[in-house]
């Protein structure tokens, strides 16, 4: 919970003093809709990242007598494990796919907002699909899943509760979307408790955050169409 904290916390205080910034810079009054941009979401990431990367080594370092890479779970994994959480996540989007052509589920406004604003689109593409996956699946799969397996809940019901975690920290997104990351989140977990690493885990979250950020940039190009 504390590592949750932290990261929001980090993250919080950077979005804010970009604000601020940037309003006294334009010498303009501060804007709530200039809070969260593609700029801010890229450098809030980037700062907040070596800090939870500390603060979770370091409370890793003190369950002994685990080692901290075993703990952690960044252990070697194997192509086919990879392959594996891949297909998983393939049969996931298949799935995703039929139920959004009957619900009809807009594209997420915040999401599509972030990549508009973005004024170094490399740098947040960079963020969203190396350094997120990497740093939350250090906190969720790779810490708390390691940390609560060895509670009363067990190994399942630490992926479980790790996967509702993950989706309480994506308060940008409705019902439905965080039903979908809800779901992935026990692939992810399945993937950390099977392989004992966190690896494969972070390739899938690698995977399925480029598709989506694919998606979004097509979208704004006008090259698909959601009906």
């Amino acid at each position: 919970m504390a590592a949750i904290v932290l990261l929001m916390g980090v993250q919080t205080v950077v979005y804010v003093a970009m604000w601020v910034a940037t309003a006294v810079h334009r010498n303009s009054k501060p804007n709530l809709s200039n809070l969260i941009t593609g700029d801010s979401v890229s450098v809030a990431s980037l700062l907040s990242a070596p800090v939870v990367f500390g603060f979770i080594w370091k409370m890793a370092a003190l369950r002994r007598p685990y080692p901290v890479r075993d703990y952690l779970g960044l252990r070697p994994f194997t192509v086919r494990q990879a392959a594996e959480g891949v297909g998983a996540l393939g049969l996931l989007l298949a799935l995703l796919t039929v139920i959004n052509h009957w619900v009809h589920q807009p594209p997420n406004a915040i999401m599509l907002d972030i990549f508009r604003t973005a004024t170094v689109a490399p740098l947040l593409w960079l963020v969203i699909v190396v350094v997120v996956p990497i740093y939350e699946e250090l906190v969720f799969r790779g810490f708390l899943v390691q940390g609560l397996s060895r509670s009363r809940i067990g190994p399942w019901g630490a992926v479980i509760a790790a996967s509702a975690g993950w989706t309480a920290i994506h308060s940008q997104y409705g019902i439905f979307e965080c039903s979908e990351l809800f779901v992935l989140g026990l692939i992810l977990g399945w993937l950390r408790v099977r392989t004992g690493s966190i690896w494969p885990a972070v390739i899938v979250h690698a995977v399925n955050n480029g598709l989506a950020s694919l998606m979004i940039v097509l979208l704004l190009e006008g090259k698909i169409r959601v009906e």
